[in-house]
């Protein structure tokens, strides 16, 4: 008996055009389900709305009208969607104190790279099953590129 795999769902959430077209298209092509948001506010309303709950919220942190850190605050406290995990995807400098107030389960910097941005999906999947190790790349506390200079 064959049974069928069924691809994680994913939402981006980037108000960049371009670059949510870009990582949507290398996540499809590595079998994901990708939904995309432009904002904060357009992502709730997905995830409140009847779209299938995404295992992962790739989020951007500077959009307009609502941006990462207020979409963060929201969405982890309701019920139906504060448990699913967030990979910050950003260019703007983020402090030690930020990646902690956010509970991001990762980070990954733009401009992304292909093998990264998998493996910390995959990690996030594996942890789902596993929860015995740290949400932060082995060896260090903190993500060292988040660190400010």
């Amino acid at each position: 008996m064959n049974v069928k795999q069924v691809s994680p769902r994913i939402l981006n959430v980037d108000d960049d055009l371009g670059f949510q077209i870009r990582l949507s298209t290398l996540l499809r092509t590595a079998d994901y389900k990708v939904s995309c948001a432009s904002n904060g506010e357009e992502a709730l309303r997905l995830l409140l709305g009847d779209e299938p709950t995404p295992e992962v919220i790739i989020l951007d942190l500077v959009m307009p009208i609502m941006d990462g850190w207020q979409f963060r605050e929201i969405q982890e406290r309701h019920s139906k969607v504060g448990h699913i995990p967030i990979v910050v995807v950003t260019d703007a400098p983020i402090s030690v104190a930020y990646y902690d107030e956010l509970r991001a389960e990762d980070y990954v910097r733009k401009p992304i790279d292909r093998d990264e941005i998998l493996e910390v999906l995959e990690n996030i999947r594996n942890r789902k099953v596993s929860r015995t190790q740290p949400a932060c790349r082995p060896g260090s506390q903190y993500p060292t590129n988040m660190l400010m200079p």
